[in-house]
């Protein structure tokens, strides 16, 4: 984690969305523990106060939580709770089913044959959901459903939404009623509860960086002179980290905020533009030396998905058939 003193987005700020974005992208996994202010604010070369208040921030978004004596650690991801009896009950049926299974002759395999297939169909047969993706802009949010509509297959039908929207527009807010769950980014699903209410069950998605996103940094040559340009000031800590996560060797980087004045000029002067999600406008810009220019892009984490969002999807699926 750093901390840029000559930006103009606040060192509070940059230390909050640097963490939001490790929680995100699954590089700070639930129960992780973080510095105490006294040490990250040592590290960062910043004042105890400024670390204090970034963690405030994510305290109130839910995002970490203190233990008394013990420090500041990730929120865990709440699992699918199962009361002991219902497990006791459930383990009673599967010793019946393997004596049934047994009296007939079947061995395992053609028992776990069984099992998979009537599993499927239940699947098929189940309630199919309806989830709501919920993203700042309309466009990258809608390929986000995309790719998650790819990895949960016929599970789900997915709808699309902006906070802005959900914020501005009742009827929007209204329309959530109708979905079975509403998944955005982490930072945001506090803020979705207080709008939605509690009638609607949220849940967060974590994302990667794309795969052209990792491959198209890391082939830069050294003396690439490269231009990150992010839309909101928060954004730009975001990607220089990025930036610098996946071309290291690249030492010729300039970061500015798409409404700065100073952009175009250093636009003229660059040879690759990374833009953030939100900041496609740049591309207006483009010409002189410039020789590329792609979008720091996102895609949702397939691992996430698989461990944390199929079991809630099914498990809401049981419960609403």
């Amino acid at each position: 984690m750093t901390v840029d003193h000559d930006s103009n987005t606040p060192p509070s700020l940059q230390i909050k969305a640097q963490i939001e974005y490790s929680i995100a992208c699954s590089e700070l996994q639930p129960g992780t523990q973080l510095p105490s202010v006294r040490e990250l604010a040592t590290q960062l070369g910043v004042a105890p106060v400024t670390v204090f208040q970034a963690y405030q921030r994510l305290k109130e978004e839910r995002l970490i939580a203190s233990q008394s004596g013990r420090g500041t650690f990730v929120v865990r991801k709440p699992g699918i709770y199962i009361e002991p009896k219902q497990i006791q009950h459930f383990e009673v049926l599967i010793d019946t089913l393997i004596m049934e299974a047994q009296s007939l002759g079947f061995n395992i395999l053609q028992l776990q044959e069984q099992i998979a297939t009537h599993w499927r169909v239940s699947l098929q047969e189940n309630h199919k959901l309806k989830v709501a993706v919920i993203g700042i802009f309309q466009e990258p949010t809608r390929s986000y459903a995309n790719d998650l509509n790819r990895m949960i297959g016929n599970l789900a039908e997915l709808g699309v939404f902006t906070i802005d929207d959900i914020e501005q527009d009742p009827a929007e807010r209204n329309r959530l009623q109708s979905f079975d769950l509403l998944v955005t980014f982490p930072h945001y699903v506090l803020k979705l509860k207080q709008l939605v209410g509690a009638q609607v069950p949220v849940t967060d998605l974590h994302f990667i960086p794309s795969e052209h996103t990792r491959t198209s940094l890391a082939k830069l040559v050294s003396q690439t002179r490269l231009l990150g340009v992010a839309i909101f000031p928060e954004f730009l800590t975001l990607l220089k980290l990025g930036i610098e996560r996946f071309a290291p060797h690249v030492r010729h980087t300039r970061y500015a905020v798409l409404g700065d004045p100073k952009v175009k000029e250093l636009v003229r002067q660059c040879q690759v533009v990374v833009y953030a999600t939100g900041a496609e406008s740049v591309r207006k810009l483009l010409g002189g030396e410039v020789q590329q220019s792609f979008e720091y892009r996102h895609v949702p984490d397939s691992a996430f998905v698989e461990e944390y969002l199929l079991p809630l999807i099914r498990s809401i699926s049981m419960r609403t058939g």
